[in-house]
């Protein structure tokens, strides 16, 4: 049986929909109303990461994890579509925005985590301690 991944997916306030935006529009309007209008259809521009069904998404922006969700699949476009090489279908259901949480508290979380970099990073279950990250989770949802 394959156990659950904890995967840390940067974006980035380059990325042309959150150019001049701040982390409370990416939070409640980009997570909170766009994704869920969309079904929870997650665009990326590059390569995506592997992954699979049930695994968790961390949402990365400006040196913090703010945002989360399940994911449901993962799919690489036949063709570019715009900027976008693929996308990831997320559980509306799931989608949770809350305070910021920081490199040094991540690390209390998940002590094998290092540092944030463009590198999408990912930890199986029993490397996450669940009982310090599930309660920070839930705090907001979308």
């Amino acid at each position: 049986m394959r156990h659950m991944q904890i995967r840390i997916v940067p974006m980035s306030f380059e990325d042309e929909e959150f150019k001049g935006k701040d982390l409370e529009y990416v939070q409640k309007i980009f997570f909170c109303k766009t994704l869920i209008n969309e079904q929870g259809w997650y665009q990326f521009k590059e390569k995506g990461l592997v992954a699979d069904e049930g695994d968790l998404l961390l949402f990365q922006m400006s040196n913090s994890i703010i945002a989360c969700a399940e994911l449901i699949k993962s799919e690489r476009f036949a063709r570019k579509i715009g900027d976008y090489c693929g996308a990831f279908w997320l559980k509306c259901s799931t989608i949770k925005i809350f305070d910021p949480i920081l490199p040094d508290e991540l690390k209390t979380m998940i002590p094998g985590f290092k540092s944030f970099n463009e590198v999408k990073q990912s930890f199986s279950i029993e490397e996450v301690d669940m009982d310090k990250l599930e309660p920070r989770m839930n705090i907001y949802s979308g």
